[in-house]
């Protein structure tokens, strides 16, 4: 309605906000109102000069603080962790061969990896054979892929581990 007069008028504002108030809905105030007044514009009209609140506040999230009695609370010092074994050394990148396989020729046994831009003409898939369980060859897996960190935890009885650190608690924990 751009450029357009609008259909609110300061007497069709209070006669909105006075059905509004003694509870009538958006859907029976425009009726009420008529000339092409909608429940939307009713419903905006009443969020503009105070009458709803659309967006409500919230209270800001506080965790809660439990406190840790003297007499429960144990420091439990642990052994240092054993080092981790080497990682296997993974095979060397094999050179870029002199001929590619082409997108057509490739077969199951074919290592996916592409040499190049496939935009461009000259570009071309490894024609080494692929590993089982895998879509590439030994060489271009261990370029595609790193083996995901290993997370363990003592199985010990008693070892603590919280969110302040192996071996150590504080006061107050939260909960």
């Amino acid at each position: 309605m751009f450029g357009a007069q609008s259909g609110w008028t300061e007497e069709r504002t209070e006669r909105a906000r006075r059905l509004w108030f003694t509870g009538h809905s958006a859907q029976q105030v425009a009726n009420s109102l008529g000339g092409g007044i909608t429940r939307n514009a009713v419903i905006g009209k009443m969020n503009r000069i105070g009458a709803i609140k659309l967006k409500k506040e919230r209270k800001p999230y506080k965790p809660k603080v439990v406190r840790i009695p003297a007499e429960v609370r144990e420091v439990v010092e642990l052994e240092p962790r054993a080092p981790r074994p080497p990682r296997e050394a993974l095979p060397p990148e094999p050179q870029r061969p002199d001929k590619l396989v082409s997108f057509e020729d490739l077969t199951e046994k074919t290592c996916r990896f592409i040499y190049g831009d496939v935009r461009d003409p000259d570009h071309g898939f490894c024609p080494c054979e692929r590993v089982a369980g895998s879509s590439y060859c030994a060489g271009h897996h261990g370029k595609c892929f790193t083996a995901p960190a290993v997370r363990t935890r003592s199985k010990e009885p008693g070892a603590v581990f919280n969110r302040f650190g192996r071996g150590r608690l504080r006061d107050e924990v939260l909960a």
